[in-house]
């Protein structure tokens, strides 16, 4: 079997859980005996690296051509190359429903009588439908709804895509992964982490203004450690908005924007953190709490996330998104005792490679899903 993989941000880019969850996912597929063809660009992929451009060569992930691009929004390359490739696959696997390279292939995989996948990654949850043209794509949904099989990644993306297309065809799978897993032998710090773009569906301001009126927190030698940057504009002046909300709580000292954090030293951060929070309004997944987990860190989330799992599984926090029950949250997290604390870090490891890991997790059905 053939499949196609068209995406603008893919490994080693480390923007987003999709350019990193894919590139486990088409390693799993690969192993598997699946022939991959991966369509991505150059964005955020450093000068550093040993990529060659607009080459098709072959991997650990399968075939990959990086295609060089001066607007990400509009890779005309990688779209020609899809165009390509889709005559040679049997199946067609969409990363974004919102994205040119989708917009621009998808009715011609359609017109080729292809197996059609898409994961919309969230972008049909109400929240994320926030301007008129992802209204008018939605329509274009609308008209071949039903040659395309969606992929959900939680019972609630599930609903989202159902009450736009009532007939669709929906498979659930989370997202797996495929990374180091590290116990935790002993607590660093009570340092708290936020990992992520930092754009305003994330609510970081939520976090901060609970660190405010935590005085367990002010009182505790704990930082908070924001990990992640804007990708836009209206992102830019999210985290300027931030970084004022920080001063005028008077927390300069306790809050750091750190930046981006990749590989070895992602793990690393993860693993030396107290907690993780992820306040979101909104996720279809959450990619970064597997990641704390597979790290034996307990994570605070909201119930705008699928993680009720957490709290059955003695493993974090699922709570309302806002300041009042973060602070109850965090203040309860650093009052554990080192014995309750510890037991949570066991409890997420086994998590993780109960449910999430792509080698042993028993809800992996993807190589049946293919092929079905």
């Amino acid at each position: 079997m053939k499949i196609l993989f068209p995406i603008g941000i893919f490994y080693p880019a480390s923007v987003g859980g999709p350019s990193n969850t894919l590139y486990w996912h088409t390693c799993y597929l690969q192993k598997n005996n699946i022939d991959n063809y991966i369509v991505t660009t150059n964005f955020k992929i450093g000068d550093n690296t040993n990529i060659q451009f607009n080459k098709w060569v072959h991997g650990d992930a399968g075939n990959v051509i990086y295609c060089k691009t001066r607007f990400n929004y509009f890779p005309i390359r990688a779209i020609w190359e899809t165009v390509k490739k889709i005559m040679n696959v049997d199946v067609v696997h969409y990363s974004s429903a919102y994205y040119s390279l989708t917009i621009f292939t998808i009715f011609f995989s359609v017109l080729l009588r292809k197996k059609i996948f898409l994961s919309p990654r969230g972008e049909f949850f109400p929240v994320a439908i926030d301007n008129p043209m992802k209204n008018i794509v939605i329509w274009l949904y609308g008209l071949i709804y039903k040659k395309i099989i969606f992929h959900a990644t939680c019972s609630e993306e599930f609903k989202s895509i159902k009450k736009l297309y009532p007939h669709a065809n929906i498979v659930i799978q989370p997202n797996f992964i495929d990374c180091n897993t590290s116990a935790k032998h002993s607590i660093k710090n009570k340092n708290i982490v936020f990992l992520g773009i930092i754009y305003s569906v994330k609510r970081i301001e939520n976090l901060i203004t609970a660190l405010s009126l935590s005085e367990k927190f002010k009182s505790s030698n704990a930082c908070l450690l924001i990990a992640g940057r804007p990708l836009v504009k209206r992102d830019y002046d999210y985290m300027e908005m931030l970084i004022t909300l920080t001063k005028s709580t008077q927390l300069e000292d306790r809050i750091k924007f750190v930046g981006e954090i990749f590989g070895d030293e992602k793990d690393q951060f993860l693993n030396d953190a107290y907690i993780l929070v992820l306040p979101s309004d909104a996720e279809n997944f959450g990619n970064v709490i597997v990641e704390a987990l597979s790290q034996s860190t307990p994570v605070i989330t909201t119930k705008g996330t699928p993680w009720k799992i957490l709290q059955e599984r003695n493993v974090g926090w699922w709570i309302d998104n806002d300041p009042s029950s973060l602070k109850e949250a965090i203040d309860e997290a650093l009052s554990l005792s080192v014995t309750d604390y510890m037991t949570k870090c066991r409890n997420a490891l086994r998590l993780v490679n109960e449910k999430f890991n792509i080698h042993s997790s028993l809800d992996n059905h993807w190589l049946e899903i293919y092929d079905a």
